[in-house]
């Protein structure tokens, strides 16, 4: 009886143990994952493609180095604009590509970005495919410049433009033309005009 004893306290020791150890694991991986991702906002943009007017953005002084840029020689009545308001920047595209999302991100140094998404362009080649077409980084830093394909300066703070690898994409087409306009006009970013009172 006294050794029928001992077995179950071992059991029950073993027991505790393993409970202990998953708890474990899953705090060390919830936290992970709150450092990860500490800013995420998803909205959504479903803008029209030919019934928003626009009058074209003024370009930024800073925004360039060249005198002149392919956004300069854009028709106004072609470019349109989304407010990122977490990032407080109007962002100008080229009208004529669908709806889109973005979500407010950032990296595992802390570099803020917005990530633009469509979901006609997520593929079935890449695990987690979330139809990425292009990001807006803001500050960008060492780690981050090999991956722009443009960058601007508006009022002092440099941003970044991304393109996403066509690697997994099953709409080469689709993801070209969101890229396509949204580089065409990545200078004429600029921050949001102050709320009227």
């Amino acid at each position: 009886m006294a050794q029928g004893l001992g077995n179950k306290k071992i059991v029950i020791a073993i027991i505790v143990a393993a409970v202990l150890l998953v708890a474990a694991t899953v705090l060390i991986i919830v936290q992970q994952a709150n450092r990860n991702n500490v800013d995420t906002t998803v909205e959504t943009s479903q803008q029209p493609e030919t019934t928003q007017e626009t009058t074209k953005p003024e370009p930024e002084k800073e925004n360039s180095d060249e005198a002149m840029t392919p956004a300069s020689a854009l028709d106004p009545s072609t470019v349109s604009t989304i407010d990122i308001q977490p990032l407080d920047l109007t962002v100008s595209y080229v009208k004529g590509i669908p709806g889109f999302e973005y979500q407010i991100l950032r990296t595992a140094q802390g570099t803020k970005y917005a990530e633009l998404t469509n979901e006609a362009i997520k593929g079935t080649k890449c695990t987690d495919d979330t139809g990425v077409f292009a990001s807006i980084i803001v500050s960008p830093g060492d780690a981050e410049a090999p991956t722009l394909d443009a960058k601007t300066v508006v009022e002092g703070t440099t941003y970044g433009l991304s393109l996403a690898s066509n690697t997994c994409t099953n709409n080469q087409e689709l993801l070209d033309k969101f890229q396509s306009s949204f580089s065409s006009a990545f200078s004429l970013l600029k921050k949001m005009a102050p709320a009227d009172s």
